[in-house]
């Protein structure tokens, strides 16, 4: 919960430090936006792996949806259809679509923020290559734990609860 909290005014604090330093400048906001996705979809990820139904109980959040890639819901069946168990896995349910989600996202981030980074200056200062860092770190983790905490009814900040 203090994380949250510290968290959120170390980003109300992000215009400030942007004004000398150029820290969105460039695309680099698309790469922190990128970054928190990555932090939403982990949350997904983990909620499902944690608490099953939370989501629900249609069959692509189930916890045994695992089996929707294969015939009737039976491994010895062979896929459901072709690149069901490889190519295609993240169309069979939501933990696979959110890892995939993760994975792009969190790609995405390193390379928008690198590029922009690059583009704003040739040789940049190592300092500014550990700030990116951090704040990619921060914006993957602010998420994560709001959607993680949302979806377990637990507090947020000063006792704040999300339903939905």
């Amino acid at each position: 919960m203090r994380f949250i909290l510290l968290a959120a005014l170390m980003l109300m604090s992000i215009p400030a430090f942007n004004q000398k330093y150029h820290l969105l400048g460039n695309g680099k906001g698309k790469g922190f936006a990128l970054a928190a996705i990555a932090g939403a979809s982990k949350g997904v990820c983990d909620a499902l792996s944690h608490q099953p139904g939370v989501y629900g109980k249609s069959r692509f959040v189930k916890p045994d949806s695992w089996r929707n890639k294969y015939r009737n819901g039976d491994p010895a069946q062979g896929p459901a259809f072709p690149g069901a168990t490889h190519v295609f896995v993240a169309t069979t349910d939501l933990w696979h679509l959110s890892d995939l989600v993760r994975i792009t996202s969190s790609l995405g981030s390193g390379v928008v923020v690198t590029r922009a980074t690059f583009k704003q200056n040739p040789k940049p200062p190592k300092w500014h290559h550990i700030v990116d860092l951090a704040v990619m770190g921060l914006c993957h983790q602010v998420t994560f734990n709001l959607v993680y905490n949302v979806s377990r009814r637990k507090p947020l900040v000063f006792g704040w609860t999300m339903k939905f």
